[in-house]
């Protein structure tokens, strides 16, 4: 039978195991992530030489506000740059909404979705990049300006950090109980 004392030694190692593991797999998603947005800047650079600048009109150009309201009485608050613009391509008209090849994304940051629309005017007429295999695919921008991978790479340096911590505490662990 188990005393107080031995249960709470025996569930250290537990624990320690459970948030290495929880480390272990936060350095696992960090590294996909990474490996995700470096795969996404490699096709960007593809894609600018193969594809095609085409005038078109904004249509929509607008930062929209989302408000979560949790269970918990937290109230999030994120906002993302929303586009739509039309184009024509061979006689044949189009809409488009992407920004960037990243896809969309969210922050708390107002100011950083705000600088996304500069340069894109609702009514104004503006350049977007078409796909020629697929006219039907564009993007407002194909540079390495519209990637907002500066906030995404501080979350992986954290993430990485976390998952290196973790690995450490299994090891640890490990060592522990081969003694």
């Amino acid at each position: 039978m188990l005393t107080d004392t031995d249960s709470r030694i025996a569930g250290i190692p537990l624990i320690s195991l459970g948030v290495g593991s929880l480390g272990v797999l936060l350095l696992a998603q960090s590294l996909r992530l990474f490996l995700k947005l470096r795969r996404a800047r490699k096709e960007a650079q593809r894609d600018r030489e193969s594809w095609s600048r085409v005038p078109a009109k904004m249509l929509y150009s607008r930062v929209e506000k989302r408000t979560d309201n949790q269970a918990d009485g937290h109230v999030y608050v994120t906002y993302s740059a929303r586009f739509r613009y039309e184009y024509r391509v061979a006689g044949t008209a189009y809409e488009g909404t992407r920004y960037s090849l990243a896809g969309d994304w969210s922050s708390s940051d107002r100011e950083t979705h705000e600088k996304e629309l500069r340069g894109f005017p609702e009514g104004g007429e503006v350049t977007v990049w078409v796909n020629p295999q697929n006219p039907a695919e564009s993007v407002l921008r194909l540079d390495e300006e519209s990637f907002p991978d500066t906030t995404l790479l501080q979350f992986l340096l954290i993430f990485f950090g976390i998952g290196l911590v973790g690995l450490a505490v299994v090891i640890a662990v490990v060592k522990m109980q081969s003694r």
